[in-house]
């Protein structure tokens, strides 16, 4: 036998799970939170952490609206992408803009072009991991 499997002796592919796969109980939090963080914007007409002075406060009414969407609290790994949302205070980081203007024209292209499969409902990137994943909703 030949090829990258003989090499290091195995004699069936190995099953690899992407980082996107590892992460999604995680990742599925973040279309809740943009929803959260509509309903904070209509209710105290703001983006959460707009200034230095509510970040604590924005972050307990933000963890509230979460709790009450999901009817059970917020759980402990959702209280990272709490504090994400409220410190980052409605800003955009331009390489995520980037990134997603590029998955966004990619997109257009394949649907313009009527070639390939486009991505299937929710797109969800997470810039700190460097991970996507793509969940029905």
């Amino acid at each position: 036998s030949s090829g990258i499997n003989a090499e290091y002796g195995r004699t069936s592919p190995v099953d690899t799970k992407f980082p996107a796969d590892q992460n999604d109980d995680e990742l599925v939090s973040i279309p809740l939170l943009m929803k959260c963080v509509r309903e904070f914007e209509r209710e105290y007409s703001r983006c959460p952490g707009n200034t230095d002075s509510n970040l604590i406060g924005d972050e307990e009414k933000l963890s509230a609206l979460l709790g009450k969407l999901q009817k059970v609290g917020v759980l402990e790994s959702q209280g990272m992408f709490v504090k994400d949302f409220v410190r980052f205070g409605g800003t955009e980081i331009p390489s995520v803009a980037a990134f997603t203007g590029g998955i966004a024209a990619h997109e257009c292209i394949k649907l313009v072009t009527k070639q390939y499969v486009p991505v299937d409902n929710c797109f969800v990137y997470n810039a700190a991991t460097q991970t996507t994943t793509v969940f029905k909703i």
